[in-house]
This record gives C-alpha cells, sequence and structure tokens, in this order.
C-alpha cells in the first residue's frame, strides 16, 4: 500500500487514460480540454479537430491542456497524435451543451487515432450500453485504489461475517445513492476537496482499526454509511468524464453501478480467501497482522490527504 502512496499521484478514482472533453458552448464554438494519461509519454499527444475547425491554446494547469476551438462547419472528425504504441489511449468525450447530462464517447489509440462524429449520435442499444459500463464500472474499481483501501478497511473493521454483509450493503446503498445523484448533474460538488475528503475518510478507518471507539456495531454502521455517500461522489467523478449516452442514460447508470458493485465483491472474495489463509495463525499474529495492514493503509491514505489539499489549493 505504501507503494502505490509513492506513485507520485493523489487522485485515485479517475481511470488511467487520458481524457479529451470537448464541449459546445454555442453553433460553431466548443471550449477543448486534454488530460494527457498517466501512464506512457504525455508530452507528444496532439489533437487535431479536422480542416473545419482551428484550435486557439487558453491557459491551463500542467499537465492539461486547453483550447478555444471555432469551426465554419458541423465538428465531424475528432484525431490525436504521437501515440507510442504501447499503452497510451485517450477518451474522448463530447459534449454538444453545457448544460447536456448525456455524452458522446470514442476511444483513440494507437491503432485508431481517429474518430468520425455522425451526424446523429448512434444509440449503443440497451444491452450494449450496460455491458460497456459495466465493464467500465468494474475495471474502475480494480484501478481505483483508494476505494479498494476503504473496503480492506471495513473488512478488518467488521466482528462477524454477519456484520460484514450489513456493513458492506450500508457502503452500497450509500455510495449509489450519490453516484447517481452526482452523475444526473443533480448534486454537484468540486472534485478536488472531495478527493481530498475520500482520503481522510480512509485514514479515519484506518484509525478506527487500530483503536476502536465506544459505540460498537452502530457506530461502524454510521461510518460505513457516511463514508460510502463521500465515496459514491468519487465514483461518479470517474463517471462524468467518461460521460452517459444521451439515449441510454439508465441503462449505463446501472451498468457502471453494477460493475462497481461487481469489483467490490470480487474484492472482498479475495479478502476472505486471504483470510482463510491465515486463519490457523495465532490471535497474537493475526492481530499484529490487522494492524500493520491499518497501519499501512493510513499512512498512504495520510500521504493522499495530504497531496490532495495540496492539489486542491493549486488548483484554485
Amino acid at each position: 500500500m505504501l507503494g502505490v502512496a509513492g506513485g507520485g499521484h493523489a487522485a485515485a478514482h479517475p481511470f488511467a487514460p487520458g481524457y479529451l472533453e470537448l464541449t459546445r458552448t454555442k453553433p460553431g464554438h466548443w471550449q477543448a480540454r486534454l488530460r494527457p494519461p498517466r501512464i506512457g509519454v504525455r508530452s507528444q499527444l496532439e489533437p487535431s479537430w479536422g480542416p473545419e475547425c482551428r484550435g486557439a491554446p487558453r491557459p491551463a494547469a500542467p499537465p492539461t491542456r486547453r483550447w478555444s476551438v471555432t469551426c465554419t462547419a458541423p465538428l465531424t472528425t475528432i484525431g490525436m497524435t504521437g501515440f507510442t504504441g504501447r499503452i497510451d489511449e485517450v477518451l474522448v468525450r463530447v459534449r454538444t451543451s453545457t448544460s447536456a447530462p448525456g455524452a458522446e464517447v470514442y476511444r483513440l489509440n494507437a491503432a485508431r487515432p481517429t474518430a468520425i462524429r455522425p451526424r446523429t449520435p448512434p444509440d449503443p442499444g440497451r444491452w450494449a450500453a450496460f455491458a460497456r459500463y459495466f465493464g467500465m464500472g468494474f475495471e474502475h474499481i480494480l484501478l481505483g485504489y483508494d476505494h479498494l483501501a476503504f473496503i480492506v478497511l471495513l473488512v478488518l473493521l467488521v466482528p462477524s461475517a454477519r456484520a460484514m454483509v450489513v456493513y458492506l450493503s450500508l457502503f452500497t446503498l450509500a455510495h449509489s445513492v450519490t453516484l447517481s445523484l452526482a452523475a444526473l448533474g443533480v448534486l454537484v460538488l468540486p472534485s478536488a476537496p472531495t478527493e481530498a475528503v475520500i482520503a481522510l475518510s480512509i485514514a479515519f478507518t484506518a484509525r478506527e482499526v487500530i483503536r476502536p471507539e465506544a459505540g460498537g456495531a452502530g457506530r461502524a454502521a454510521k461510518l460505513a454509511f457516511g463514508f460510502g455517500l463521500l465515496h459514491g461522489l468519487g465514483l461518479a467523478g470517474a463517471l462524468t468524464e467518461l460521460g452517459l449516452p444521451p439515449q441510454r442514460q439508465p441503462e449505463a447508470l446501472i451498468g457502471f453501478n453494477l460493475g462497481v458493485e461487481g469489483g467490490q465483491l470480487a474484492c472482498v472474495v479475495c479478502l476472505l480467501g486471504l483470510g482463510y489463509l491465515v486463519g490457523g495463525v495465532t490471535d497474537q499474529r493475526r492481530r499484529a497482522l490487522r494492524w500493520g495492514v491499518a497501519y499501512a493503509v493510513g499512512g498512504a491514505a495520510a500521504f493522499w490527504t495530504t497531496a490532495r489539499v495540496m492539489e486542491t489549493f493549486y488548483a484554485t
């Protein structure tokens, strides 16, 4: 866990690929924002808009880049040059208005560096949208190490299998509510401070594992539900970057949510398997292992909190 903390980037909920977001502010005018991939060569990536459009650079905090794009005809071609051919990938999110919750989503990489926008966005189909976003939700949990860290601590905190079912259900219910509300634009909070508070919640939970406060099961249940609300906002940040297909928002939202739950369940099953393997050790060694994991995750969470608070002030 501490090795993860030293990875250099504090945000854990967003995906590893880069993002190019295009938002139409009025007919013929777009705002573009490129966040390069977190893995791979970043500096070589350069977007293109087709011959009908021209982009003018705007100020932005590195490594993010911004442009004002002016088009004399409908924007039909979106490209990216500079892929290394290894693991670089950019997700393109196109919003046709600043208030639209849905978006067109395209994947650009070395094998497919250009996307052609149809004049009418295609309907991906109910089950195709569900399956695609289910996979994205599952993948996100595997890459979102702060969410996994909280699940590890929650499993360490529970005294029994029955309590584990209750706490995980409360956590799931809570983050499903805020994920849905935030993804649909009903609940909107700034990303940077939200991610900082999420990291702080992990540090607080690590302390709870090491030195439980009075209150027992009731306090732990409130902790699981309250912090679940926070983690739902972090999950919504990743889904907002991906965008929801305009014609299939309910299917995509349900698919992403269930994908998150599937990844979370897979994590719990793995943890239970590890618990079975160490079931034969003495109580003293089991307690030492439990505390060691809690201290390691808590130390990583303290690092994430500090880094994200600094990012919050840098962003402002």
